[in-house]
């Protein structure tokens, strides 16, 4: 996305869009007025904002609360 990210929690993030990217998407099909909400602490948080900006161009009402993010 033209930014950096440590690569261990990059790599996560990915991963965990990529394992549930389909089961998200229809969730908004059948929910369209759910909320998707990423949540984390600490590295989670790093984790859950990083996931949070790989799915929200594609995926409207994506948010993310994140204490002690690194």
């Amino acid at each position: 996305m033209g930014g950096y990210a440590h690569a261990g929690m990059a790599e996560l993030a990915r991963n965990l869009v990529d394992n549930t990217y389909h089961d998200l998407v229809a969730l908004r099909k059948t929910n369209p007025d759910a909320e998707i909400i990423f949540v984390g602490h600490s590295l989670g948080a790093g984790i859950a904002s990083l996931a949070a900006l790989l799915l929200h161009k594609n995926l409207h009402g994506i948010r993310c609360i994140c204490f002690a993010a690194p």
